[in-house]
């Protein structure tokens, strides 16, 4: 260890290598972190996510990747933390969220979002003949 210690210092001292402050230092990775609106959304609702609560400790976030369908593939890439999705399909669907910080470290996190199915409301008009009475037949 003295001997790659003293080869060191000796191609420093000559020029040969150069260290520098900003490569000592480390990239800490960013926390991912998201919220919907509304808590309890149904098919017919579109779902508010934000990722805003999302943190980097030694910069900032600068790309947020969506995957809404829990199949790996990011379906959305923003640099600005707020999107909406409507589901076409009532269940648990597994959303991810990736971060990148400004020096390319990633950050993510997974979440089950509950659909509901949504109420159907049917609505029927009835028109009565003249006089207003049905009769029978």
């Amino acid at each position: 260890m003295r001997i790659f210690l003293r080869v060191l210092s000796v191609l420093v001292a000559v020029g040969i290598l150069t260290l520098s402050p900003a490569e000592a230092q480390s990239n800490a990775s960013p926390r991912a972190d998201f919220r919907t609106t509304p808590t309890n959304p149904d098919t017919n609702t579109p779902v508010l996510f934000d990722a805003s609560s999302s943190k980097d400790p030694d910069g900032s976030i600068v790309k947020y990747e969506w995957d809404f369908n829990g199949d790996g593939r990011f379906d959305e890439v923003k640099t600005t933390p707020i999107t909406t999705r409507l589901f076409d399909r009532a269940g648990d669907w597994r959303i991810n969220l990736r971060v990148t910080d400004n020096r390319g470290a990633t950050g993510s996190l997974s979440k089950i979002v509950k659909i509901a199915e949504s109420a159907v409301t049917v609505r029927r008009q009835i028109t009565l003949p003249p006089g207003g009475q049905v009769t029978r037949g």
